[in-house]
């Protein structure tokens, strides 16, 4: 399963035609088509059917439906991660208030900073709620 075939699904999901999906893509329907014969293959699941009134769905189409997007916005999230860490961007770190909070703050900025250049770090503290019975005295 590959990007260009995830997203060839997924054009055709939301256009519902594969001459659609091939246009708003600019490649033939013979290629979209050849993408949607691999995914069937590798998942054992004809994805769709075709019939007058459009395309219809069936169950594993509908899962790698929603599965297809949240993977291709991974593959994007993941892109631009990447390229902003090159560019020695920020990473944030989320904590709960308390002493996990003071005793993980400075070991992570400090493995972090000794292992990249250029990185800026910040840390922001979550709300967090004490466990039933627990008391400073306590420990």
């Amino acid at each position: 399963m590959t990007p260009t075939q995830l997203t060839a699904f997924a054009a055709v999901v939301r256009l519902g035609s594969v001459k659609a999906a091939a246009a708003e893509l600019d490649v033939t329907e013979s290629a979209v088509s050849m993408h949607i014969k691999s995914l069937r293959t590798e998942l054992s699941d004809r994805l769709f059917v075709r019939s007058k009134g459009g395309i219809a769905f069936t169950p594993g189409g509908l899962r790698l439906a929603t599965r297809a997007n949240e993977l291709l916005g991974l593959q994007d999230q993941t892109k631009r991660e990447v390229r902003d860490a090159a560019d020695g961007a920020s990473f944030g770190f989320q904590c709960a208030n308390g002493l996990l909070q003071f005793r993980l703050t400075l070991p992570i900025a400090d493995f972090v900073t000794a292992r990249i250049a250029r990185v800026g770090l910040s840390f922001q503290s979550l709300p967090s709620k004490p466990p039933r019975g627990w008391s400073p005295s306590a420990g």
